[in-house]
């Protein structure tokens, strides 16, 4: 067995990296794969919200629950605070670009899902848009949430779920390639 060479990796952030990457300094440095889904959701005004996420994992199967982190000052943390309502949208690759234009600093109140030029689907249950483009959405309510630093692990409980009926119908290893 060849071991490869290893290096120590700081857990604070060099003083030459921004200040909006330092919290999340050491996972920028693993070659992690995990998925990105768009978490959307709308303040108290109606105004919709879209934002990436890539921390996101199924946690209870009765009743079905997602949990995925987020950063507690962002609008995404405060809309689900207020409203107690989201939308977890499950893109293919061929939107990927779009999808990280999303992370853009816009203003409070901007359209993301406008700004990325894809388009809003009203919900079957909640209040938060779907994200049409994409191939399926997890319709949820907040189950609760835990601060931990600066960022928040958030647990929805999904109370509808649509997709395109394609992928509904392929079979898992087709799936894989979407």
């Amino acid at each position: 067995f060849h071991m490869k060479n290893k290096v120590s990796i700081p857990l604070v952030a060099p003083s030459d990296v921004p200040e909006d990457y330092r919290h999340r300094w050491i996972w920028t440095k693993f070659a992690l794969i995990t998925p990105v889904v768009v978490v959307t959701t709308i303040d108290a005004e109606g105004r919709e919200n879209a934002a990436p996420k890539n921390c996101i994992m199924p946690c209870s199967n009765e009743p079905h629950m997602l949990a995925f982190t987020c950063n507690m000052a962002h609008d995404t943390m405060k809309n689900i605070i207020d409203t107690r309502e989201l939308v977890v949208n499950i893109p293919g690759q061929d939107i990927f670009k779009q999808v990280m234009k999303m992370g853009a600093p816009l203003p409070r109140g901007v359209s993301e899902i406008k700004f990325a030029e894809l388009t809003s689907l009203p919900s079957e249950v909640v209040q938060p848009p779907r994200i049409a483009e994409c191939k399926a959405h997890a319709e949820c309510v907040l189950e609760w949430y835990r601060e931990t630093g600066k960022g928040v692990i958030v647990v929805g409980k999904v109370v509808a779920a649509s997709g395109d009926e394609d992928l509904y119908k392929a079979t898992l290893e087709d799936r894989l390639t979407f």
